[in-house]
């Protein structure tokens, strides 16, 4: 037992592998939950307390008691098929954008594309109609996962994916078949839901355009989240050194971002495949150098 806790824990903590890592801690929120369902054939209203916690609630009144679960709806599942065809496509869609734009990147959209499927649910909650059936509370990757895929698309249009049964598609287009799908369930039993959908894939496009006029939309976030485990380590000393002016470190860096800004610029362009071997290895180079 104690091979396979080491193997996972080797795991989740290689570098630039935010993908892996969110598929961990879904998995894990998922187990948690599944555990609670069977506490709740003894203690049915201390599991329901629990679980609670995870839930984004419709009722303002609720949310203002739990506003964490804006952001822990993102990673929380009940149904098995839920779970498994959100992480399928986090693994295929989110490993092929953290090549692209690094993981910590991924990370950001996958956060703010969470919490904006949220805002998109809990207004269509507070609309007094019963046209939309919103529920009483969300709950699912959903929102994430399609902010990844639209900002893929929207970041390489031309990207090519193979799919079972239907073989080689533009990425572009499963990306507007998901948009399509949420949009026609509006109407059906899972409103809330498909609205989140919506408010993901919406950031997701938002993202990734204000990504290529330089502004990361999810440094802030993801600062935030990284900063928890330094303040329980221990500083080193302060080492002092000093270098010598007119290194020409800025005239490289300026360099680099522009050769990166062709580089994705060729990839909305023409698609990933386009892209040569020293481009590609560079833009690795680059995705690392930004995790």
């Amino acid at each position: 037992m104690n091979t396979y806790i080491e193997d996972i824990k080797a795991e989740f903590r290689k570098p630039n592998n935010v993908v892996v890592q969110l598929i961990f801690v879904n998995v894990g929120v998922w187990l948690f939950l599944m555990t609670l369902k069977l506490i709740s054939l003894w203690f049915p209203n201390l599991a329901l307390l629990m679980s609670s916690q995870f839930f984004l609630p419709s009722d303002l009144g609720q949310l203002i008691y739990r506003p964490w679960t804006i952001i822990t709806y993102g990673f929380s599942h009940v149904a098995f098929g839920h779970i498994i065809s959100n992480m399928l496509g986090l693994w295929w869609f989110g490993r092929i954008l953290q090549d692209l734009v690094g993981s910590n990147r991924v990370l950001g959209i996958y956060l703010i594309s969470a919490i904006s499927g949220a805002g998109a649910y809990l207004l269509i909650a507070q609309i007094p109609t019963d046209n939309f059936y919103v529920g009483g509370y969300l709950l699912g990757a959903s929102g994430g996962v399609f902010g990844i895929v639209v900002a893929l698309a929207t970041l390489s249009p031309n990207y090519r994916i193979n799919l079972i049964f239907i073989g080689s598609v533009e990425v572009k287009w499963i990306a507007l078949a998901f948009i399509i799908l949420s949009y026609v369930g509006l109407g059906g039993n899972n409103a809330g839901g498909n609205v989140a959908h919506l408010g993901g894939a919406l950031m997701g496009f938002v993202f990734v355009k204000q990504l290529q006029k330089g502004r990361d939309l999810g440094r802030l976030i993801v600062d935030v989240i990284y900063s928890f485990p330094k303040l329980f380590k221990r500083k080193p000393k302060i080492k002092v050194s000093h270098r010598s002016k007119g290194s020409g470190r800025s005239s490289s860096s300026k360099s680099n971002q522009q050769e990166i800004d062709r580089i994705l610029d060729k990839i909305s362009e023409s698609g990933y495949a386009s892209l040569t071997k020293s481009e590609k290895d560079e833009l690795f180079h680059y995705s690392n150098k930004k995790n």
